[in-house]
């Protein structure tokens, strides 16, 4: 929680130094963490199916 705060943060300061540069940051994080997501919903249902 306390790391998404932080690449949240960050990104926002990339989109105030350089609006081009922070709205690919924005973006690029958002694919990311979309990624995040699914690894962590196939890895709990691959855990489900195991046990």
């Amino acid at each position: 929680m306390v790391m998404a705060a932080s690449v949240a943060s960050l990104m926002l300061l990339l989109f105030i130094i350089d609006g081009s540069l922070g709205c690919f940051a924005l973006h690029y994080g958002m694919l990311s963490a979309w990624r995040q997501v699914q690894l962590s919903l196939v890895r709990h249902s691959l855990q489900g199916f195991l046990e």
